[in-house]
């Protein structure tokens, strides 16, 4: 149906005739102008400091860190008889302390703190064996720059250690049923999330791995393995598994909770059909009793923006 059409529906009492393409084009220009306004709105909230607490492009990274990887041989073999090993066992400790920034709508938390891995070395031969071991550096998952300082490696036996550019290295000798214990630790800040990732070891058997993560003002997290969600209560969780195939994984992530920059937020990506739905309502109440004039429209839009 036309607008010449909607017009001849509506007459007044002295049968004089109205036309609905005024008020109808001023109802689309009002729902345009409110619509740009609701999404000006939403780009400011999200791009400056004073809403969101701080800038949209903040760093809040998820660390990985991946397993290290062992290959050992008898000193007396070549070098071709390397087979893969494991540590006879691997823990890990993440000593996280949570920060809030107050300043916008939003309150912005994420966390910092320390990362510890101790992993022990046993040679189970009657020879003395040669040990390689690599442990990658952390990294973030997307592949955005990590604010990690203080990467540290220390073996509590004589070797060669070298810090590459993506992982730690040791090597060195293990006298017959002799151990080492190599030390990890490393600061990192900004952080979402922590995943520590146990790699597959090409079939072999894991034989004891046990992360336990301290937290400090961090009440709302959720954590998670391979085998589902993990139950999370008080301030230290502590995930072990013994004797497995990888891979597997353990993961802690910060869960935001509703707040009135989010509210609002959402209210801006509604708002335009809110506002369609108000006028056309509005309108047809008008227009059950009288004429409607642009005048009215944009009073109404007005008034309803505000």
């Amino acid at each position: 149906m036309t607008a010449e059409d909607l017009s001849q529906t509506f007459r007044s009492s002295n049968g004089s005739s109205f036309s609905l393409g005024t008020p109808v084009a001023a109802g689309i220009f009002c729902w345009l102008a409110l619509s740009a306004g609701f999404f000006g709105l939403r780009m400011l909230m999200q791009e400056r400091p004073q809403f969101v607490g701080q800038p949209m492009h903040g760093s809040k990274a998820v660390l990985v860190q991946h397993s290290p990887k062992i290959v050992m041989r008898k000193v007396a073999d070549s070098v071709s008889a390397i087979k893969p090993a494991q540590p006879a066992s691997a823990n890990v400790r993440f000593n996280l302390i949570g920060g809030r920034d107050y300043r916008g709508l939003k309150t912005v938390i994420d966390m910092s703190g320390e990362v510890r891995a101790e992993y022990i070395l046993t040679n189970v031969f009657p020879e003395p064996v040669f040990v390689l071991f690599k442990c990658p550096h952390p990294k973030a998952e997307d592949g955005s720059a990590l604010q990690a300082a203080g990467l540290k490696l220390v073996a509590s036996t004589p070797g060669v250690q070298e810090s590459a550019k993506d992982a730690w290295l040791w090597t060195g000798t293990l006298a017959s049923n002799g151990t080492a214990t190599i030390e990890v630790s490393y600061q990192a800040a900004s952080l979402r999330a922590v995943r520590h990732r146990i790699d597959a070891q090409n079939g072999s058997l894991i034989n004891q791995i046990k992360v336990s993560l301290n937290r400090r003002d961090l009440p709302a997290m959720r954590f998670e393995s391979g085998d589902g969600p993990l139950a999370g209560a008080g301030e230290t969780i502590v995930w072990e598994r013994k004797d497995f195939l990888g891979p597997d994984h353990f993961s802690a992530e910060i869960m935001e909770s509703r707040n009135l920059f989010m509210s609002l937020l959402q209210l801006m990506e509604i708002g335009p059909l809110v506002s369609l739905l108000f006028l056309l309502s509005v309108g047809a109440v008008i227009l059950a009793r009288q004429n409607l004039t642009a005048v009215q429209v944009l009073t109404i839009a007005a008034g309803y923006g505000l």
